[in-house]
């Protein structure tokens, strides 16, 4: 019964969040897509479930991006962990029933479009956070470590996540990362973010982180909105 009723209020908080953002007329649609391929649950859930809805609906990049955030602020509101899948959730096998996190095809490594790109938000984010004047910073971090956790960040990379945000690391742990995990991680300083701030100022940061990655020149190979 318990799962019965973390499932229930899961859908309730999505369908709130398709209210604020799609009206009604679209509600039952995202809802049927989630039961049919995520309740279940999955790796990243949120992420590509997001995407497949906004495909299905052509939403513009804009929308999507409005569209998470408004089911993160959904979520969070109801004191559900927005990065990770349903609480019903069963481990998922190695195979046909495993999600792999999507490619991104726009190169790899320090000199990449992506990594650039990449890299300007998340120090943006950073940079947001250790200018919060209540000390949101610590908040955050923990935060990030313990998400990481749950998306396949061993000890050892969590180790390193924290040493950047606290400011002794420069890029060392960007760099480390595989290009599969740009989006990935976005969505936990995201997520963090809301929990040190709340979701309407980490709405704010991670606008405006975006904003100012799309005035790099990469951004025309590979933009910001790729990452959210």
């Amino acid at each position: 019964m318990a799962r019965d009723d973390q499932a229930s209020a899961l859908r309730d908080a999505l369908a709130a969040g398709f209210e604020d953002v799609l009206g009604s007329q679209h509600v039952e649609t995202a809802l049927r897509l989630w039961d049919r391929h995520f309740a279940a649950g999955r790796s990243h859930a949120l992420i590509e479930y997001v995407n497949q809805l906004a495909a299905a609906l052509m939403l513009p990049t804009r929308q999507r991006h409005e569209l998470r955030m408004a089911l993160y602020r959904a979520l969070l509101a109801r004191g559900i962990d927005p990065t990770r899948g349903s609480d019903t959730a069963r481990t998922p096998r190695a195979g046909a029933d495993s999600a792999p996190i999507p490619r991104i095809d726009i190169g790899a490594g320090g000199n990449s479009p992506a990594f650039r790109v990449f890299r300007q938000v998340a120090l943006a984010v950073l940079r947001g956070m250790r200018a919060d004047a209540l000390g949101a910073a610590r908040t955050f971090a923990e935060a990030l470590d313990r998400h990481a956790g749950s998306h396949g960040f061993d000890a050892s990379a969590r180790s390193a996540l924290v040493r950047w945000v606290d400011g002794e690391a420069a890029d060392d742990f960007l760099r480390s990362l595989d290009v599969e995990r740009y989006s990935v991680l976005t969505h936990l300083l995201y997520v963090a973010a809301c929990e040190a701030l709340g979701p309407v100022a980490a709405d704010r940061l991670m606008s405006q982180a975006v904003r100012s990655a799309e005035t790099l020149p990469e951004a025309a190979t590979f933009p910001p909105q790729r990452l959210l």
